[in-house]
């Protein structure tokens, strides 16, 4: 991609900063659209953004200057110097790529497959150790003799104005964002999202079609090849060989692949397992 169609789009993320975030995103299991909802409630997708009530958290992610550090955002460290510290003046792609760093690491300390849920990554950036409770509607995280300075630097999530924080609260701010203040500078990044999905589409298996945020195959042609390239690695596809259905022994099949390869073992076939499974067999 040259410079020229490399241009910003008016929140100024450049086509490549998209390809960035689908490919990223699929590596850390998580639907593209989800992060931007929780990048849209915490800068508005602004990379300059700082937090207003002087927590001195910022940039697209809205990160700590500790947690900053301990990703690697120090002295010496090339994309450090070349914003002269400043985390704000980062590019886009750093600042994507610092969030993901970040959202891998709390996700292996749980023990998760993948991000379920918009609730759950916004916890992440939030409150991180009570991302066990996203689920949990009325779930106290602050308020009321609990994190007193957290709810008073957050006293915005308290919708109702009783002294508390509730998980569906914080789930509350993440839409009220993204439907209001955010809206137009998320509905911007959704398009170019899209447009991301379109050109990483030739890449895909066999005529494949990407459906959400995964690409699933087509047809019973397209999961016939699948299983034949399975069947050359010597991965078992079932009984019946490659008969073109999607059984959990082809499912099964992809993920002990995607183990061997290191790549996310969540049994679909995405853009990076096909690259893999694409590759000549010796």
């Amino acid at each position: 991609m040259d410079d020229e169609d490399d241009a910003p789009d008016a929140i100024g993320w450049a086509p490549s900063d998209y390809d960035f975030l689908l490919e990223r995103a699929h590596e850390g299991a998580v639907d593209a659209a989800t992060v931007l909802a929780v990048l849209g409630a915490e800068s508005e997708l602004r990379r300059g953004t700082e937090n207003g009530a002087g927590s001195g958290a910022r940039g697209l992610p809205q990160m700590m200057g500790d947690t900053l550090w301990r990703l690697g955002w120090r002295v010496g460290s090339p994309a450090f110097e070349a914003a002269d510290g400043d985390f704000r003046r980062a590019p886009v792609r750093v600042q994507l790529d610092f969030a993901f760093r970040y959202f891998a690491d709390w996700r292996h300390r749980f023990g998760l497959r993948r991000w379920e849920s918009f609730t759950q990554l916004y916890l992440a950036n939030f409150l991180p150790t009570e991302i066990p409770h996203a689920h949990d509607g009325s779930y106290l995280l602050a308020g009321q003799g609990k994190r007193p300075k957290v709810y008073l630097q957050n006293v915005g999530l308290d919708r109702n104005h009783d002294g508390r924080i509730e998980v569906r609260e914080a789930e509350a701010f993440v839409l009220a964002a993204i439907r209001g203040r955010a809206k137009e500078r998320y509905e911007t990044a959704l398009r170019g999202l899209r447009r991301a999905k379109e050109r990483a589409q030739p890449r895909l298996p066999f005529g494949a079609r990407l459906t959400g945020e995964y690409p699933r195959l087509a047809s019973a042609l397209d999961v016939r090849g699948v299983q034949l390239a399975l069947l050359a690695r010597g991965y078992g596809v079932g009984p019946r060989g490659a008969d073109g259905l999607w059984s959990p022994s082809t499912r099964d099949a992809v993920r002990a692949f995607q183990v061997k390869e290191r790549l996310v073992d969540d049994g679909l076939v995405g853009p990076f397992t096909w690259l893999r499974l694409s590759a000549r067999v010796p």
